[in-house]
């Protein structure tokens, strides 16, 4: 794993993967989250939650990712959520108006919430 990004796994009861990550998300941790993310795919969940809360820095590799994982888990019929983003992750977001097309909620339990409903 990068030393830039670290990420775990939270346990969770319901339909969702909530995966916390802490630090940048630059190219090479960019990489290692897409791999994660194809294996919770693999393993049948559709559902992924990405607490942002503790990323200090996206580069356009990192909001690729964000987008490429959002189609590939719509395709798969599930759905991408970014849970409470930092503010850098947020500005950078709005700025570039990627909120249109990724799912950006305020806490993990709104994600939850929003995917359960």
């Amino acid at each position: 794993m990068s030393e830039q990004l670290e990420f775990k796994r939270i346990p969770n009861s319901g339909s969702s993967v909530i995966l916390q990550l802490k630090g940048r998300l630059e190219t090479v941790a960019a990489h290692e989250l897409r791999d994660a993310a194809h294996e919770i795919l693999s393993n049948g969940d559709h559902n992924l939650v990405l607490n942002l809360a503790e990323v200090e820095f996206v580069s356009s590799t990192g909001l690729g990712t964000f987008l490429l994982l959002t189609e590939e888990f719509n395709e798969a019929g599930g759905r991408v959520i970014l849970a409470e983003p930092s503010r850098a992750v947020l500005e950078v977001v709005s700025l570039l108006n990627l909120d249109q097309f990724l799912n950006v909620e305020d806490s993990v339990e709104e994600a939850l919430a929003l995917i359960d409903a």
